[in-house]
C-alpha cells in the first residue's frame, strides 16, 4: 500500500498537470484564432494593394498603346520614323516589355508585310521582324483579334516565337 504522501504527490501532480495542460491548450487557441485572423486581415490589404498596383500598370500600358495608336492615325511616318518611334516607346517606358507596329500587307511595299518589333533582354533593346517567316505575325492572335473586334484587346498569355522569345500577354489596338 502507498503512503499519503505519495498519494498526495501523485493527486496534486496529475491536477497540476491538468490545470497547466488546460491553460496551454485554451492559450494555443485563443492565440491561433487571433493569429489567423491577423494575417486574414493583412493578406486581404496586400491583395488589394497588389490588384491595385497592377490595374494601374495595366492601366500605364493600356494608355501608351492607345496614344500610339491615335499618333499613328493622325498622320502617315516613313518606316525608319516608324521604327524609331517604337525604339523609344521602349526604351522610356521601363513598364513595357516590347512593342510593335504590324501593318496589313495591302498597305505596304512589301509581300509579307511591315511589322518591327522592339523589346527588352538583358538590359538592352533588341529588334526583331515579325513580318519575317518564322513569326508569321497575320496568324497571331495579338493581330487577328483587335482586327477583327475593331476595339483594343489584351491577349491570354502566349510564348512569343520570333519575337522576344518569352511567355508575354498583349495588349493590342488596331489603328484604321
Amino acid at each position: 500500500m502507498k503512503s499519503i504522501t505519495t498519494r498526495l504527490i501523485v493527486l496534486l501532480t496529475s491536477c497540476a498537470a491538468l490545470i497547466v495542460g488546460g491553460g496551454m491548450w485554451l492559450d494555443y487557441h485563443l492565440s491561433r484564432q487571433e493569429i489567423l485572423q491577423g494575417l486574414e486581415a493583412r493578406t486581404g490589404d496586400e491583395i488589394k494593394v497588389v490588384v491595385s498596383d497592377l490595374e494601374n500598370w495595366l492601366s500605364g500600358v493600356e494608355g501608351a498603346t492607345r496614344f500610339l495608336g491615335t499618333i499613328l492615325a493622325q498622320r502617315e511616318y516613313s518606316p525608319e520614323g516608324l521604327q524609331q518611334m517604337l525604339h523609344d516607346i521602349v526604351e522610356n517606358n521601363g513598364e513595357i516589355f516590347g512593342a510593335a507596329i504590324a501593318l496589313n500587307p495591302d498597305f505596304t511595299d512589301s509581300p509579307g508585310g511591315f511589322a518591327p518589333y522592339y523589346f527588352r533582354r538583358d538590359g538592352s533593346i533588341h529588334f526583331a521582324d515579325l513580318a519575317s517567316s518564322g513569326a508569321n505575325y497575320l496568324e497571331q492572335r495579338w493581330f487577328t483579334e483587335p482586327v477583327a473586334s475593331g476595339k483594343g484587346t489584351w491577349i491570354e498569355p502566349y510564348f512569343d516565337a520570333g519575337g522576344g522569345e518569352v511567355n508575354m500577354t498583349t495588349f493590342s489596338a488596331p489603328v484604321f
